[in-house]
């Protein structure tokens, strides 16, 4: 679902977009750089990464912009089974000390679907708040 769906979804939108346009899709910060025992996901949003790269080569020719969104830690029904240990564990590694919030994610999409943003195609933007600018040798200050 993670690449197929993203696949199916630009395929589809692609068809009908007028010149000008942008399109936004969902990977994660997953997709950037590995985790433990979350292999498949990881490469499953990794592929979406690198299908964003190479369809922003593709849609140029049509002036059809193409990006990525990579959420860190959101406060999202997906991460509300994480027990208070992983959650306080997470908020630990991350640079902002919190975990995000949907509006957030949604505010990147809306800035990369912007005309603000009609210089900028094919990049991943991760809303992790920092943690992925960390290399994970060292955690960062309390």
């Amino acid at each position: 679902v993670n690449v197929r769906g993203v696949v199916l979804g630009v395929r589809a939108a692609s068809r009908t977009l007028a010149p000008g346009s942008a399109l936004s899709v969902t990977a994660s910060i997953s997709g950037i750089r590995g985790d433990p025992g979350m292999w498949t996901y990881n490469a499953s949003k990794g592929a979406v990464l690198n299908l964003v790269r190479s369809l922003s080569i593709d849609l140029a020719r049509l002036d059809i912009r193409i990006n990525a969104v990579c959420p860190g830690p959101i406060d999202t029904p997906m991460t509300a089974d994480f027990d208070d240990t992983g959650r306080e564990s997470l908020r630990r590694s991350i640079p902002l000390k919190r975990w995000g919030q949907a509006k957030e994610v949604g505010a990147a999409h809306s800035w990369l679907l912007s005309a603000k943003a009609s210089f900028v195609t094919g990049v991943s933007l991760p809303v992790d708040g920092g943690i992925s600018a960390n290399n994970g040798q060292f955690p960062p200050p309390e």
